[in-house]
Parts: C-alpha cells; structure tokens; sequence
C-alpha cells in the first residue's frame, strides 16, 4: 500500500496499487490517473460517474457490480458504481469494497461502511 500521510516510507510513494475482480480491475500511480480495465469492454474502462481528475489516488479498491472506491492523498474516498455513490465525509487510512458496499478504517480509528446493505453489511459492531 502506498498511503503513507506521515511520510515514513517516503520510498514507497508512487508505487502501484492494483486491484481487482472477476470482470474488472483498476490500478493507481501517484502523479497519474486511476486507470481501470474490464473484460465487457475489451480494454479500457473508465468509472461510472468519473472521477475527480488532477488529483493524486494513492489507494484503490473495486467491488462487483463494476463499483469500487479510489482514497486521494488527504485520506478522502471518491466512489463510483450504481451502489457505492455516498462515501462518508471522512478521512480514511484504509478501504475495502465488497460485491455492493464498501467499508473503510478512519484515521480515528472507527469504522465506517456504505452501499447496498441490505443483508447487514454496514452494521458495522460497537
């Protein structure tokens, strides 16, 4: 992983995050955008609803339903996919995407999970 916000691996920053499922992936580089791919498409892929572009994705993580999360370097998560739209306003050390929700590890140390939770998966225990 290649979130580092306390600059302690400074030799890992631009490294590569890549991610994937069984009929897409997506991969981050500091200083470049997300790139994602899928196997309907034949190639190139870009996430349902964009992305915000200019900024640098240090963490990515993808689901089924062709959604996934992607973490900026500040920690926030922009999501994409027909469930995961209303990431938490937060800052996040780590994300994780299942097949239509989403949870990530606040830099407080809660938490949080967002999506399709029909059958309990954001009841997140006290």
């Amino acid at each position: 992983m290649c979130f580092d916000p306390a600059g302690l691996y400074p030799e890992r920053v631009g490294a590569y995050r890549a991610v994937g499922v069984w009929d897409h992936a997506c991969a981050v580089v500091l200083g470049a955008p997300i790139a994602c791919w899928n196997v309907a498409t034949g190639g190139d892929w870009t996430p349902d609803g964009g992305l915000p572009m200019g900024i640098d994705y240090v963490d990515v993580c993808v689901g089924g339903e062709d959604g996934g999360c992607v973490l900026d370097i500040d920690g926030r998560a922009s999501c994409w996919g027909p469930y995961l739209t209303d990431a938490p306003d937060a800052a996040f050390s780590q994300l994780s995407c299942g097949n239509t929700h989403a949870c990530g590890i606040t830099d407080a140390g809660a938490m949080a999970c967002w999506g399709e939770c029909a059958h309990g998966q954001c009841d997140v225990p006290p």
